[in-house]
C-alpha cells in the first residue's frame, strides 16, 4: 500500500479505513457514457421544434435533483446469481462483484460482459490444449445491490505486481 500512495500521491493522506475485497471480482467501468434522451431523439426526427426541445431541456434541467447525477461513478456492491446453460444441464451460483460506475444497470451490462468475457477465455484455452469445450448461455440476475463508500481502491495488476 505503502508503495501504491508514494507512487500516485505527492501530499499528505490519512488512512479513514483499509478493506480487502477478497472473494469478490471488481470491474471498473472504461466505457464512455453516451446519454441519448427521448426529447433530443424526438426533435432529431423532426416530431418536435426547437422551441419545444428547448422547453423539454429545460424542465429537465429543473426536475433533476443532486442525487442522481449520471457522470458520477460509485462503487456498487452486487450480489448476481448467474445461470449458466448449456441445453441439457443448469448450473446455478452467487458471485458477489464490486462494480465502479454511473448506475446499477449499467454494472450488471458490466458483470455480463466479464462473464461472457471469461467464457469465451476457457473456450480458447480448452481449444489450444486440443479439448472439447462445451459453450454455455449465460444469464444473470441481481439478488441484492448496494452502493458502497470506496474514496480509492489499489488495482489488482499493482498489487499481482509484488506477487512475482
Amino acid at each position: 500500500m505503502k508503495d501504491y500512495i508514494e507512487l500516485n500521491y505527492m501530499f499528505g493522506f490519512t488512512l479513514t479505513m483499509v478493506k480487502e475485497f477478497d472473494s469478490c471480482v471488481i470491474l471498473t467501468d472504461n466505457l464512455k457514457e453516451r446519454k441519448v434522451d427521448d426529447a433530443s431523439l424526438a426533435y432529431l426526427k423532426n416530431e418536435i421544434t426547437m422551441a419545444e426541445y428547448v422547453d423539454k431541456m429545460d424542465d429537465e434541467t429543473e426536475d433533476s435533483d443532486e442525487e442522481s447525477k449520471p457522470n458520477e461513478k460509485k462503487f456498487y456492491q452486487i450480489e448476481t446469481k448467474i445461470t449458466f446453460t448449456d441445453g441439457e444441464n443448469e448450473d446455478e451460483r452467487v458471485q458477489t462483484f464490486v462494480v465502479n460506475t454511473f448506475n446499477v444497470d449499467r454494472a450488471m451490462m458490466l458483470i455480463t460482459h466479464y462473464l461472457k468475457n471469461k467464457e469465451e477465455e476457457c473456450e480458447k484455452q480448452a481449444k489450444e490444449k486440443g479439448h472439447e469445450f462445451r459453450k454455455r448461455e449465460i444469464h444473470t440476475a441481481i439478488e441484492s445491490a448496494k452502493p458502497i463508500p470506496v474514496g480509492r481502491f489499489i488495482p489488482k495488476e499493482f498489487s499481482m505486481a509484488y506477487m512475482e
